[in-house]
């Protein structure tokens, strides 16, 4: 006995069927005991369909004004490229605290007034005196790499 699928579309993105908005085959005991009951899941018909490509188009033109942003902002931070900070240092260059991301944020705030979050920002841990990469990034390709200087504060 063959078992029969049915077509249904995802309301959320589930890791084991794929994401929000897609449309699977699963068993329709699955369907119906389920993925239904738990308002994981819609029948297919063609009123929704539609509205899938209307959302599809819609979050498409999103990604790409993102995008250009995104482009813009690194295009922004490649000129100044490069970033110095000053602190207090010990006898053995060791900076008393250290570098966070949030000191990074406030640098390429001060410099060129945009804001970063938190998560985008990739950085070692700076301890000493010397320069360091950072990685910042704006978009899943689009990724910066910068130059932090750390200098001593002279007193």
């Amino acid at each position: 006995m063959a078992k029969r699928k049915i077509q249904l579309i995802l309301n959320s993105s589930q890791e084991h069927l794929g994401k929000s908005g897609s449309i699977v085959q699963v068993a329709q005991g699955y369907a119906r005991n389920y993925l239904l009951p738990q308002k994981i899941a819609e029948p297919v018909t063609k009123n929704k369909l539609s509205y899938i490509k209307y959302q599809k188009t819609r979050q498409d033109l999103i990604n790409q004004e993102k995008r250009k942003l995104a482009i813009d902002i690194k295009s922004q931070l490649e000129a100044i490229n490069k970033f110095s900070i000053k602190r207090k240092v010990s006898d053995n260059n060791n900076i008393f605290g250290s570098i966070t991301d949030k000191d990074i944020n406030e640098i390429i705030t001060q410099t060129t007034g945009i804001t970063l979050e938190k998560y985008q920002i990739t950085m070692p841990s700076i301890k000493t005196i010397g320069l360091y990469d950072i990685s910042i990034q704006l978009m899943n390709e689009i990724n910066i790499q910068l130059k932090l200087q750390l200098l001593p504060e002279t007193t």
